[in-house]
């Protein structure tokens, strides 16, 4: 598209957007790249996390419920050792409250589990959600 000059004096290139989106996409496949020949594993699906987090809560004494009367639950739920604290993990999100809450009283945690490990989730439920 050319060159113009900016109001500080520099010379700039203009691109068209079909272009910008170009470069942005080869430089997201760049980094792809990159990573897959570190070995750096893709990260989990939510559901991966998700399945990590509750084994993880229940082998440290938290109340997992995964499967209902009917077959597996909708909504996941997990309630602490000392029933304070009820955890409930839906498709994308994971909502906390308390002992006497319903997941419609519940707040999002406005967490992307995937980048945590269980270790990190709890952590982050102990300190902040009590």
């Amino acid at each position: 598209m050319g060159t113009y000059r900016a109001q500080s004096g520099e010379l700039v290139e203009a691109v068209s957007q079909t272009e910008l989106t170009q470069k942005i996409l080869d430089s997201a496949a760049e980094v792809e790249r990159a990573h897959r020949l570190k070995g750096e594993a893709k990260r989990p699906t939510f559901k991966k996390a998700r399945d990590e987090i509750l084994k993880y809560l229940d082998s440290k004494g938290w109340d997992v419920k995964t499967y209902g009367p009917s077959g597996t639950l909708k909504v996941p739920h997990a309630t602490s050792r000392y029933m304070d604290v009820k955890l409930w993990f839906k498709t994308q999100a994971v909502y906390v409250g308390s002992r006497h809450d319903k997941l419609n009283d519940a707040r999002s945690m406005w967490v992307d589990i995937r980048d945590l490990t269980p270790e990190q989730f709890l952590h982050d439920v102990e300190t902040h959600h009590r």
